[in-house]
């Protein structure tokens, strides 16, 4: 098990404010060893509306396909599809097997502009198969 602390600083008053807070839990880590420090920037992840919204032009991409075409799908392998086509494939190294893996990343780990990004791929591709979408920001 592993003790740490995290903490979003969005301002240069939260960067003073808090530090006196990191030094001291800094401090109290060093009591149990070494204290690994990492400073990075913060991607928020996408958001629940970002999902819904690629979720529904899924589903109207699926009903619209199914309407339209011989070989029927689901919205999730259209959603799959999409994101193999226009999403994220992470790639993993394993040293126990030596072997690099890939697999498509989850859009939970998207940030907001990876799935601002695949939306707007999606409504692009949706739009050269002349499939017809309701614009996603109506409600």
């Amino acid at each position: 098990m592993s003790e740490g602390i995290s903490t979003v600083i969005k301002t240069e008053n939260d960067a003073d404010a808090r530090l006196g807070l990191i030094h001291r839990d800094i401090r109290s880590l060093l009591t149990h060893g070494q204290v690994i420090v990492t400073v990075a920037l913060h991607y928020p992840k996408r958001s629940l509306d970002q999902n819904a919204m690629f979720r529904g032009l899924a589903r109207e991409i699926s009903e619209y396909w199914n309407k339209t075409r011989k070989d029927k799908t689901s919205a999730e392998a259209i959603a799959r599809d999409l994101k193999v086509e226009f999403g994220i494939i992470a790639t993993e190294y394993s040293p126990v097997s030596g072997k690099r893996t890939a697999r498509i990343k989850s859009t939970s780990e998207y940030t907001r502009k990876e799935m601002t990004a695949l939306i707007e791929a999606t409504l692009a591709w949706a739009a050269e198969q002349r499939i017809p979408l309701q614009d996603p920001r109506m409600p």
